[in-house]
C-alpha cells in the first residue's frame, strides 16, 4: 500500500511539474504590447477597401486590396512632421457583385511631406501626404497601434448619400 501511494504521488508530482512546465514555456499572448508611441518609420504591408466606387452616375459596391508592395514607408517624426518615401503599391478594386470586373491602380505611392497631430486614436494631417485618401477632415482613425503594428481606419462619406466606404491600413515598424 505504501508503494502504491509513492507511486501516485510520483505521479501526482510529475505531472504538477510537467504542467508547471508546459505553462510557463508557453508563449506569452502579450508578445506585442500595445504602444502608445507612432513616431518611427513604417512600412505598409496591407491595404483593405470597403465601399463604393463611384462610377459615371452611381456608387458600384466594391472591395479593394493591395498587391506589389515596393517599400511604402512613411515615417512620423516627433517634430509633428511626416514624410513619406515613394515606395510603390498596387491597388485593386473588384465589384462586389462579379469579382472578375477589376480595376488595378498601379503606382500609388507615399510621397512627399505633411504634418500630423495626434489626439487620442485620431490623427490629424496637414496638407500632404494622405491627401487622396481621407476626406475633407484630414482625419484617420488609429485602430491597432502596437510597438510592432500600426492600423489607420479611414472612412469616406459618399456625398449626397448615406453610403459609407471604409480603408484599413496596416502597417509594420521598420528598425
Amino acid at each position: 500500500m505504501k508503494n502504491t501511494q509513492a507511486k501516485t504521488r510520483l505521479i501526482f508530482l510529475a505531472l504538477f511539474a510537467f504542467t508547471l512546465f508546459t505553462t510557463s514555456c508557453e508563449k506569452d499572448e502579450d508578445d506585442d504590447p500595445v504602444s502608445d508611441d507612432i513616431v518611427g518609420t513604417w512600412e505598409l504591408t496591407d491595404l483593405t477597401f470597403d465601399g463604393y466606387f463611384e462610377g459615371l452616375d452611381e456608387l458600384i459596391p466594391t472591395i479593394g486590396s493591395v498587391k506589389d508592395l515596393d517599400s511604402p514607408l512613411i515615417t512620423f517624426n516627433s517634430d509633428g512632421t511626416v514624410t513619406g518615401s515613394g515606395g510603390t503599391f498596387t491597388i485593386v478594386y473588384a465589384e462586389k457583385a462579379d469579382e472578375t470586373q477589376r480595376l488595378e491602380f498601379p503606382g500609388n505611392r507615399f510621397s512627399g511631406s505633411g504634418t500630423w497631430q495626434r489626439d487620442g486614436n485620431t490623427l490629424q494631417f496637414g496638407e500632404g501626404l494622405f491627401e487622396e485618401l481621407i476626406d475633407d477632415s484630414n482625419s484617420v482613425n488609429i485602430t491597432a497601434l502596437t510597438t510592432t503594428k500600426l492600423q489607420l481606419g479611414i472612412s469616406i462619406q459618399h456625398p449626397g448619400t448615406d453610403k459609407v466606404s471604409t480603408i484599413e491600413l496596416t502597417f509594420t515598424r521598420k528598425g
